[in-house]
């Protein structure tokens, strides 16, 4: 009998993630299952007009998978983290959340996965 066997192993990929705050200056993204990918970088680009913002990437347990990285996000310029350690982002629901940026602002976060 032949059976699959999955590696753990998946060609880097890009996944782009547009959001735009409501009138209090947050956002929130529910991302979709990202199991045993790695998260290697994070991009993030704002839009003119973007106060200082605060990101999260929060679990269904209420840790941040950025681990405050995405804290005091520039408000004009492209700005790039990455992970020091493989981080295996875990099999649940993963919420992208978006602080004081300002009344209905946007940008756009970049991950970079493997």
């Amino acid at each position: 009998m032949t059976q699959a066997v999955h590696l753990g192993f998946f060609p880097p990929s890009e996944h782009t993630i547009d959001w735009e705050s409501d009138a209090s200056g947050d956002a929130t993204v529910v991302l979709p299952y990202y199991k045993d990918r790695k998260l290697k970088s994070i991009k993030t680009v704002p839009d003119s007009g973007v106060t200082a913002y605060d990101m999260t990437l929060i679990d269904e347990d209420g840790l941040d998978w950025f681990n405050g990285e995405g804290l005091n996000r520039s408000t004009t310029d492209a700005e790039i983290f990455t992970a020091e350690a493989d981080i295996f982002l875990p099999n649940q629901t993963l919420t992208l959340t978006i602080s004081d940026a300002g009344n209905v602002q946007s940008g756009t976060v970049i991950m970079r996965l493997e």
